[in-house]
């Protein structure tokens, strides 16, 4: 149904439906309805009536990323097809991010009613986000926890203070859209996400042909994007219990490029993350765009094996049984996940769904809860990092693996 909201005034309408996308970047939209209201409210009274399955979306997807079938409008909906043309790739209509060079002290935050702002020795930049705050922090050395319970006008003069006692050295800030969203150091070139979303895109449909979008966007400086492979493997003879190989991107402007493995089980599209491969900046030779594409591209080779790697080591835990009460058995692996006891009753829940003597069972209660259960996105990521973690160290040997994790893995301990 349908819901309902009152308004007096154009004002109150636009808030109105500012309310309900609030905190949801992908409902494009419900951004559509809101630019509506704005341009065309007169009357004193206003209904808006804004279908939940347009504006009022569900956003407890893995590590916090929006389907792109949420993301685009009537019309815009991209098929999954090997030869779609480049000029319709999501991507496509990012614009490059303005990256502007400084030396850190010459840099200064102003706070007003509308929030802080940063200016350069040429004037104005722009508000500044909390990405680009984090950023300063760490290079002006104040705790931006701190700094966030402050007004505006007493957090820039902490900032400022700082600031001016910080070492002089170049630091590079990232302007999108009027804001600065990133500040990275100087030494490094800054490769545009949507370059990167490109590499990703024509490596595997070179190698895999047909590809599909789960997920893109860009937030802040930071891109999210998830694509899966024709790519499938049975784990057991069930119908449907099989693995789907897919690549999950995470590219922020100042920490960089993060590559995961993200295998899909089909039967209830539950996911894990495995194999994690984080950009280092230690090479000063790397620290190039070309640096990064190269590194990009052989981390993408890489994965298929990791693919394997964990199809085989899934087959290994559905050939392996548990024994005693399979609530007892999830609590000490969550224990040995360091996953909130609060939490627990979500993964039996899920476990009571599909239940089980063997341990590919116990991580599928794991992976449906970290995927559906209504997690705090890190606690998700924690999750299904955990889960193809867990996976993928299946055949190492157990006495190099701390002792809960062990017997959450079905080791015996020989005692002394």
């Amino acid at each position: 149904m349908p819901k309902t909201k009152i308004a007096k005034n154009k004002t109150e309408a636009v808030a109105a439906l500012t309310e309900i996308v609030s905190g949801k970047p992908g409902a494009r939209r419900a951004r559509k309805l809101i630019a509506a209201a704005s341009e065309t409210a007169q009357t004193e009274t206003l209904a808006l009536e804004v279908e939940v399955a347009e504006a009022e979306l569900e956003f407890s997807r893995p590590v916090g990323m929006v389907p792109l079938a949420e993301q685009v409008l009537e019309g815009e909906l991209i098929e999954s097809s090997g030869d779609r043309a480049a000029n319709v790739l999501p991507w496509k209509a990012w614009n490059a991010p303005e990256v502007r060079s400084y030396d850190l002290p010459l840099l200064r935050i102003e706070g007003g009613e509308d929030g802080l702002t940063l200016s350069g020795p040429e004037g104005p930049l722009g508000p500044v986000t909390a990405g680009f705050l984090d950023g300063l922090g760490i290079e002006a050395t104040f705790p931006c926890p701190f700094v966030e319970k402050l007004s505006p006008a007493l957090a820039a003069l902490v900032i400022n203070e700082r600031v001016q006692r910080a070492p002089a050295r170049e630091v590079a800030v990232i302007r999108e859209e009027g804001r600065c969203t990133r500040l990275a150091p100087g030494n490094r070139e800054i490769l545009p996400a949507g370059d990167v979303a490109d590499v990703v895109w024509e490596s595997l449909q070179a190698a895999h042909g047909s590809l599909e979008i789960e997920a893109c966007e860009l937030v802040g400086g930071e891109m999210s994007l998830r694509l899966f492979a024709p790519v499938q493997e049975p784990v057991t003879r069930s119908v449907g219990d099989v693995l789907r190989f897919g690549v999950q991107v995470e590219h922020n402007y100042r920490q960089g490029t993060t590559l995961d493995l993200y295998a899909l089980r089909l039967i209830c599209l539950n996911g894990m993350t495995a194999d994690r491969r984080a950009f280092s900046w230690k090479v000063r030779e790397e620290r190039t765009k070309d640096g990064q594409i190269a590194w990009l591209r052989h981390a993408l080779g890489e994965l298929p094996r990791a693919f394997e790697r964990i199809v085989e080591r899934s087959r290994l835990m559905a050939e392996t049984r548990f024994t005693g009460d399979y609530q007892a058995v999830i609590r000490q692996s969550a224990q040995a996940m360091r996953l909130h006891r609060r939490h627990v009753e979500a993964v039996v829940a899920a476990f009571e769904e599909e239940p089980g003597d063997n341990y590919w069972t116990l991580l599928n209660a794991f992976t449906r809860a970290g995927t559906h259960a209504n997690f705090p996105p890190t606690t998700r990521r924690a999750v299904l990092a955990a889960a193809g973690d867990w996976a993928g160290r299946w055949e190492m040997c157990t006495a190099s693996l701390p002792r809960p994790m062990a017997l959450a893995c079905g080791a015996t301990i020989l005692e002394d």
